[in-house]
């Protein structure tokens, strides 16, 4: 029996049909919140980073218009924190060797594109606060 070759279009057949109301709006979580992250690598020991998060009276130095409840904190692996406005960011640190590591935060529960967007810009600039004043 000879193979018969499947086109593009018998393929797409087979795929089950997408609304645009099933695809998900970017940086949008299945809960239906959103959320923007960011990274950022600090030339400073990984327990020097986390402790920025942690040491409230440090991070007023770099952070102080944003009140964090911070609620679960792993030295120096991550961390999860409220903020007031009802929103949370996780935040994970991996060491790069012995002066140097990278910060993964994630600030989730935005209510919409807007928000990421704003988010999204406050963190780069918060970020580079905390840069300048540990490096």
């Amino acid at each position: 029996m000879a193979k018969r070759e499947m086109s593009k279009a018998d393929t797409s057949s087979m795929l089950p049909k997408m609304s645009d109301s099933t695809l998900r709006q970017p940086n949008k979580q299945s809960d239906g919140g959103f959320a923007t992250n960011i990274t950022r690598i600090v030339a400073v020991p990984v327990e020097r980073l986390f402790e920025a998060f942690v040491d409230e009276s440090l991070r007023d130095r770099w952070l102080s218009d944003a009140k964090l409840r911070v609620h679960t904190a792993e030295s120096p692996n991550s961390l999860r924190a409220d903020l007031e406005d009802g929103t949370r960011i996780v935040v994970g640190f991996t060491a790069k060797g012995e002066k140097r590591a990278q910060l993964a935060l994630v600030h989730e529960k935005l209510p919409g594109s807007r928000a990421v967007a704003e988010r999204r810009a406050y963190w780069q600039e918060q970020l580079a606060v905390l840069r300048q004043l540990l490096e």
